[in-house]
């Protein structure tokens, strides 16, 4: 991809894709909701972390810099949808296990993911020179993590394969 496309586009394209992640996140919980009260709250949740990734973006635009705000503030976002999945869970009755549940699959990728993408991004600008051992490893760490968070997803779109199918 990097040859492929010139730096604006990169960075359009990664801004772009972090403000197009938390809507989708926020969608999919929304639908695997159950509670009106806590549907209003992800939709209202959304909606504000929809305004301040807008505020973060408009200052310089959204392909001249790479806005590593965006990522921490969608990190945060699927952190808090996740925990109120859990607690829409915790408080209602469950039927059978979680593990049933494709949506519980997708929180335990964004829950292995997020917290760990968020503290790197929060440091971004320390962290970008990737010729320093440590900073490599710390990266390495990062892409394991999110081929992990894909892996986990897997499972989840397996399940609802087969919850469809039986």
């Amino acid at each position: 991809m990097a040859a492929v496309f010139a730096l604006e586009e990169k960075i359009m394209f990664y801004n772009g894709y972090a403000l197009i992640d938390g809507v989708f996140w926020a969608f999919l919980f929304y639908i695997n909701c159950q509670n009106n009260r806590l549907r209003n709250t992800i939709a209202t949740l959304a909606i504000i972390a929809l305004i301040i990734a807008v505020i973060i973006v408009i200052p310089k635009g959204i392909q001249v810099h790479f806005r590593h705000e965006l990522v921490c503030l969608n990190s945060l976002f699927q952190v808090l949808l996740v925990l109120l999945f859990f607690y829409e869970k915790y408080r209602g009755d469950v039927d059978g296990p979680l593990s049933g549940e494709p949506i519980f699959w997708f929180s335990m990728g964004l829950l292995l993911y997020a917290p760990t993408t968020y503290f790197l991004f929060v440091f971004y600008p320390q962290v970008t020179d990737r010729s320093d051992p440590q900073l490599a490893a710390l990266w390495n760490m990062h892409h394991l993590l999110n081929a992990s968070m894909y892996l986990i997803f897997s499972v989840g779109m397996y399940v609802n394969k087969w919850r469809t199918a039986h």
